[in-house]
């Protein structure tokens, strides 16, 4: 069901976005591109219904196929992703940090979508093949939040 619905979310999702572009184009050709993506795109921001629509449509596509084709894999294919997913905070932050510093940089600019399409492919092999080398041991960020969250021990009186 998720890989159907999140499917048939996503297309209903672009399609309405494209039939929505296309008739502001022919009732309001006054609007440039960019508005008129901020206005019925599928683009983050600003974050409007199509976009979740189709946000949400995808992880449920992906979801979904995930959901199906585990069973079905070996598990030395699976387990570098569990080690991987158990390191979630730690690596979102730092692509977060990463992609604020090329963007700080000017870089976003400049590279070309295939070498970004790469660069984000060999990062995320990087992460993959970090997280199962250390698949005993937690993220940093994940340290913290254990050591932030720990309660003190009640002492007996």
């Amino acid at each position: 069901r998720l890989l159907v619905g999140g499917a048939i979310a996503t297309v209903l999702a672009v399609a309405t976005s494209y039939g929505l572009d296309q008739w502001l184009r022919r009732s309001a050709p006054s609007i440039d591109a960019l508005t008129r993506e901020g206005l019925v795109g599928t683009t983050s921001l600003p974050p409007l219904p199509l976009f979740l629509l189709s946000a949400v449509g995808t992880t449920a596509l992906v979801l979904g196929t995930t959901i199906a084709l585990v069973p079905r894999l070996p598990r030395w294919v699976i387990d570098p992703f569990v080690a991987t997913g158990r390191r979630a905070l730690t690596w979102y932050l730092l692509h977060v940090a990463l992609l604020l510093s090329l963007y700080a940089m000017g870089v976003k600019q400049r590279l070309d979508p295939g070498i970004a399409m790469g660069v984000g492919v060999l990062m995320f092999g990087g992460a993959v093949a970090w997280s199962q080398w250390q698949r005993e041991r937690p993220g940093m960020f994940e340290r913290f939040m254990r050591f932030a969250t720990r309660t003190a021990t009640a002492t007996p009186r």
